[in-house]
């Protein structure tokens, strides 16, 4: 399971926009 690894990502991700 890397539900937190992808959360993390998404999150990173959606900070940037």
């Amino acid at each position: 399971i890397v539900i937190e690894s992808t959360s993390i990502k998404n999150f990173m991700n959606w900070l940037k926009i």
